[in-house]
């Protein structure tokens, strides 16, 4: 089965995004959600992203032991946006595969939308992030079809016709002879049951 959205609804999603953000359109208000798909490695990180927080885990009667639980803060996850964005936009190219640039984007199309989804990103309703679907265009090329193919009926049903033309005034010219023909078939075979 096919993704609901192709590769380039992805990349026209992230891109009209980008254009949104650059023209004040569209902001994000918090990037928790990111912070906690990369803490909970939902994600597969593509940079070197070192986790600043750092938590000392207590005993059951709540003194430090001395260890620590490590996690990504949300400065974490806007860096780590800020290079997925520098990937896809062309200004981070070194040591970057066509490869990278496509789950770039693919994490970028992912965020966008569960950021939408939790109120993390404000974008004006003006902003069209996937254009609707083009029935319109989805319509006229069905028609096109269809009119192909009444054109290639049609010349098909010209083409018997040209062909059996010659047979019926064959047939008409040789009377006589398809009347004998029947007579001597008759007499052969015996008597057909026409109805």
């Amino acid at each position: 089965m096919k993704p609901i959205f192709s590769d380039e609804e992805r990349v026209q999603a992230v891109r009209n995004y980008l254009v949104a953000c650059h023209r004040k359109k569209a902001r994000i208000v918090s990037y928790n959600v990111i912070k906690d798909y990369l803490t909970s490695s939902r994600v597969k990180i593509l940079s070197k992203l070192i986790p600043s927080g750092r938590n000392e885990i207590a005993d059951r009667y709540g003194y430090g032991t001395g260890q620590y639980k490590i996690f990504y803060t949300d400065k974490d996850a806007q860096v780590y946006y800020e290079w997925l964005i520098s990937v896809v936009n062309g200004t981070m190219q070194e040591g970057i595969t066509e490869d990278i640039i496509k789950q770039a984007n693919n994490q970028l199309f992912h965020f966008i939308h569960i950021m939408q989804n939790s109120g993390s990103i404000q974008v004006d309703q003006n902003v069209e992030m996937i254009a609707p679907y083009d029935w319109q265009n989805l319509f006229t090329s069905f028609d096109e079809r269809l009119t192909d193919m009444q054109r290639i009926i049609d010349r098909g049903d010209k083409s018997i016709i040209e062909v059996l033309k010659p047979l019926l005034e064959l047939m008409k010219k040789n009377t006589k002879l398809l009347d004998t023909l029947r007579r001597e078939n008759e007499r052969i075979f015996g008597e057909s049951n026409q109805q």
